[in-house]
């Protein structure tokens, strides 16, 4: 349920003014990592909002999600870890997947290195 409530709220970016979309990925699992992975979650979504990035949290591959630039894009999870990760999804199809927990700061940062923003 808490999931679905991300995803209602996910911000939306007008698609000329986007710059991306970041997929978080946490499987429903027990990994003492769950309470930090949804901690930073929590904390990066205003930042990405007002860098006119949009976001999607999800718990089950495959991994679909209606972004800023397009209807639906279903990123390629092949090397994103069985139980949490990030993709950054570009306005292209580039991709860049990096698995594990990171903090905001961190996230953040390279955020801001990929999408150049």
């Amino acid at each position: 349920m808490l999931i679905l409530l991300v995803l209602c709220l996910s911000f939306q970016v007008k698609a000329q003014d986007c710059f991306g979309h970041i997929f978080f990925y946490l499987a429903e699992t027990n990994i003492e990592a769950k309470s930090d992975f949804q901690h930073y979650f929590d904390n990066v979504t205003p930042t990405l909002e007002k860098k006119n990035i949009s976001y999607s949290f999800h718990s089950e591959l495959p991994i679909e999600s209606k972004t800023c630039f397009s209807a639906n894009v279903k990123p390629n999870v092949d090397k994103l870890h069985l139980e949490l990760g990030y993709i950054f999804q570009g306005l292209s199809s580039n991709q860049k997947v990096i698995n594990g927990v990171l903090t905001d700061i961190d996230l953040l940062s390279l955020t801001s290195e990929y999408f150049k923003k």
